[in-house]
């Protein structure tokens, strides 16, 4: 982890881990615009939740997110996801059949002369 973002000029992101074990993170950032912050408001979003810019929010019907970021992303009911996140997807649509023509009952005869 000693530069494992070095130079990495389009990585933007802020990171939530925690790194207590790490001896030496010092220049992992180095020159790059990302961060380290375990502080950070998105930190504390539990999943299911993301951080909109001001509180954790929950994750809107059909997405998720396993929490610590400022997005949810969408989930397809035919993920492989667990059944209680599967619970939140949006399934596909059932095709509505097309109808057919109405049928015309058919004219009556006309009678014949009497």
């Amino acid at each position: 982890t000693i530069a494992m973002f070095y130079d990495a000029q389009n990585y933007n992101q802020v990171l939530c881990w925690p790194l207590q074990a790490v001896t030496d993170s010092t220049n992992m950032f180095l020159t790059s615009p990302g961060s380290l912050n375990s502080g950070a408001p998105k930190c504390s979003c539990a999943a299911g939740t993301y951080y909109d810019g001001s509180t954790c929010s929950p994750c809107a019907l059909g997405t998720i997110s396993y929490g610590k970021t400022a997005t949810c992303f969408a989930l397809p009911c035919s993920s492989g996801f667990s059944n209680a996140a599967r619970t939140a997807c949006i399934p596909a649509p059932t095709p509505e059949p097309t109808p057919g023509p109405t049928p015309k009952p058919a004219p009556e005869p006309t009678p014949g002369p009497t």
